[in-house]
């Protein structure tokens, strides 16, 4: 679940830089100077950052015991459905 929240803001970052840049190549008329470099700056430090979430996503993915839905490979239903009484008698 967090590594698709981070993936979802570094697109959102990478877009706005984007459309950063993209403004300041239509508006040569003003003074866009900053504006061009924070954007490039933007979309950088987006890029680089969608790819260290997608190389640790693939990684853990790979390991499959750092995510919630790895843990639950090592339970099959029936143990799950212990554990549910298991659960109850202990109230």
């Amino acid at each position: 679940m967090m590594m698709h929240t981070t993936l979802y803001i570094g697109l959102i970052a990478l877009i706005v830089g984007l459309f950063l840049f993209i403004w300041t190549l239509r508006n040569k008329k003003t003074s866009t100077t900053a504006a061009k470099v924070i954007g490039i700056i933007i979309i950088i430090i987006a890029l680089l950052g969608l790819l260290c979430v997608g190389y640790y996503g693939m990684t853990y993915w790979h390991q499959g015991s750092k995510t919630p839905m790895g843990m639950m490979q090592d339970t099959s239903m029936s143990d799950m459905g212990n554990m549910n009484k298991d659960m109850k008698q202990g109230q």
